[in-house]
């Protein structure tokens, strides 16, 4: 069992003990016989307990830290240009402006962690937002914790309450019928590729007639597109290639006669051949048409995906294979985002059951 006592050094008070194996550890600068007493009494309870004690922490302040995980995530984990820009704004307006940049890393604590998740909840921040925000800062305080900066992340047991679960608006298939039919020509193609491909928005507008083979029917999906320029895809899952049904070869093949040149070799480029601007596309294409189809449901662009894996899970398709074409990195993701279409499936794999009973008489 570990033991020690306190000591005056000069004008301050200092902790002296020996660890489990029987190395002899100080540490000084403590005001007070008492804060030296209470240090002792914490550190040798760590010692029995064979924790790991950071007796000299390097004077690192939150800021430089944040800044150093984000430049070693950026080159260890291949993160996504939009993931970058998401770290990058929550850091600097959100992390660093509330729990202070120029504070050192020890004096954050469990309190301070909770603190910061309770006030951006009390102005009006959306709880997933701020669940967002929790789970980054936890995640720069686990990597200060493997470069030995501090022994414990503190906001290891930050509360935040569970997100309500968005609901999912898509369009079902006679809906898709109206949707198409109100999109201007030009677009068609576009919006088709989202509605039988399921392809993200950055995917569309960042791929290129290299990544299509219309002898093939197919799409590789290989890169995205981010703040005009390209970007490598949000997880290697999402590099897949996707069948594309004949109606849309067809589609692609005529578009790709009348579409203008574009440098980029972009298969949807604006009017001067470079990326098309994701709101203009919303404002000023998607909206109008959904109006024009007599769609009153909340549908985002976004929803143009969800409609493709919705719609497939109720005519029965797999849940693994719908996983593949949205190039999710995990079946849970598909599952825990699409329950509701699952939900529906459960019950016509009952009822198709049930007929197949009643046919045969059993």
């Amino acid at each position: 069992m570990a033991s020690g006592s306190v000591i005056r050094r000069g004008k301050k008070w200092a902790a002296v003990f020996r660890d489990n194996i029987g190395k002899q550890r100080w540490k000084s600068g403590f005001e007070t016989r008492r804060e030296a007493e209470k240090f002792l009494r914490t550190a040798l309870h760590k010692v029995d307990k064979g924790e790991e004690l950071l007796l000299h922490p390097p004077k690192k302040t939150f800021g430089l830290v944040c800044d150093e995980f984000l430049s070693f995530q950026t080159a260890t984990k291949g993160l996504a240009r939009a993931t970058q820009d998401n770290y990058s704004r929550y850091i600097e307006n959100h992390l660093k402006a509330s729990l202070g940049a120029d504070r050192l890393l020890t004096h954050i604590n469990a309190k301070t962690c909770q603190d910061f998740a309770l006030a951006h909840l009390k102005v009006g921040f959306n709880p997933r937002t701020v669940r967002h925000m929790t789970t980054l800062l936890k995640t720069i305080l686990s990597y200060a914790v493997d470069q030995k900066y501090i022994v414990q992340n503190p906001a290891q047991r930050v509360k935040v309450p569970k997100p309500a679960k968005p609901k999912i608006e898509v369009l079902e298939p006679h809906e898709v019928d109206a949707f198409l039919d109100a999109v201007p020509e030009e677009w068609q193609p576009l919006f088709r590729v989202f509605i039988y491909c399921g392809l993200r928005l950055s995917e569309a507008t960042g791929l290129c007639w290299d990544s299509v083979d219309l002898n093939k029917g197919e799409i590789s999906i290989e890169r995205g597109h981010f703040a005009g320029e390209f970007t490598r895809l949000k997880t290697e899952s999402s590099r897949r290639v996707i069948p594309i049904p004949p109606r849309l070869v067809a589609d692609l093949k005529r578009h790709r006669l009348r579409s203008k040149p574009s440098e980029l070799n972009l298969v949807f480029p604006n009017e001067v051949g470079r990326f098309l601007n994701p709101q203009n596309l919303r404002a000023r294409v998607f909206k109008p048409a959904l109006k024009k189809a007599g769609v009153t449901k909340n549908v985002i662009l976004h929803g143009l995906r969800h409609s493709f894996a919705t719609n497939l899970l109720y005519e029965g398709v797999d849940l693994k294979t719908v996983s593949v074409l949205l190039g999710h990195a995990d079946i849970a993701i598909t599952g825990n985002i699409y329950a509701h279409a699952l939900e529906k499936g459960l019950r016509r794999a009952i009822d198709t059951l049930s007929n197949v009973y009643e046919k045969g008489r059993v």
